[in-house]
């Protein structure tokens, strides 16, 4: 008796998770939604070297079906001035200004503003259970990531490679003497600049400090030797 309630309790089971497996499959999807949107231009970001800028994902976390991310942007002024969002196949696209594009019957422009910024752009998307696996914003993949600015770049100059940018941001730029050796290495990042005299030993003579261009900045040379 005991084999025959067991196949039964069996069978009532296996027509209970399919009935709830209907009932949730039969529910109607609920289409992500941009609830909160905030941009804060970081007017104590003066970038010269804005090109080294690596726009990324900087925070991002769910929470009770709510996506919330911190996007690090450099870009046009616009970006600050309205935002919308679509979703599918697990990858999130984020449009800002400025843009023109086509969407049904309706084209979208925002014009491009005069300025530029460092934007913090902040988000709360309802409807989602979890993390896309990937975001494009206006266009462009971006990534989770600490690193604000591109990695290390080399370049071959007289047969050797040297760093044009730290993953600071920092440029460099050299000169050499005729026997190779460098003369100076210049360094720039945003409105302060450092250049460092070597004489034809390699030896370090001299060190530039220029910030003038900030509050209060003023131009130092230490003499070294």
């Amino acid at each position: 008796m005991a084999e025959p309630l067991a196949t039964i309790m069996k069978y009532i089971i296996t027509i209970l998770i399919l009935l709830v497996s209907l009932s949730v499959s039969g529910q109607p999807h609920k289409i992500p939604e941009l609830i909160n949107y905030l941009s804060i231009c970081d007017e104590n970001e003066v970038f010269e070297n804005y090109n080294r800028i690596n726009n990324r994902i900087a925070k991002q976390d769910i929470s009770k079906n709510i996506l919330t991310l911190q996007l690090d942007i450099y870009g046009n002024c616009s970006i600050g001035d309205t935002s919308w969002i679509n979703y599918s196949n697990d990858t999130l696209f984020i449009w800002t200004g400025p843009i023109e594009m086509q969407i049904n019957d309706y084209v979208i422009m925002i014009a491009e503003s005069e300025c530029d910024c460092y934007f913090h752009l902040f988000y709360d998307i309802l409807n989602l259970e979890k993390t896309p696996q990937t975001v494009i914003f206006n266009e462009n993949v971006i990534s989770l990531t600490s690193q604000k600015f591109l990695p290390e770049e080399y370049k071959l100059i007289n047969g050797k490679e040297y760093l044009i940018y730290d993953s600071n941001g920092v440029y460099y730029e050299y000169n050499f003497y005729k026997n190779g050796n460098i003369k100076t290495i210049r360094m720039e990042y945003g409105l302060i600049s450092k250049v460092l005299h070597y004489n034809e030993k390699n030896e370090l003579i001299e060190v530039y400090l220029d910030t003038r261009l900030l509050e209060d900045g003023n131009q130092k040379i230490m003499k070294i030797k």
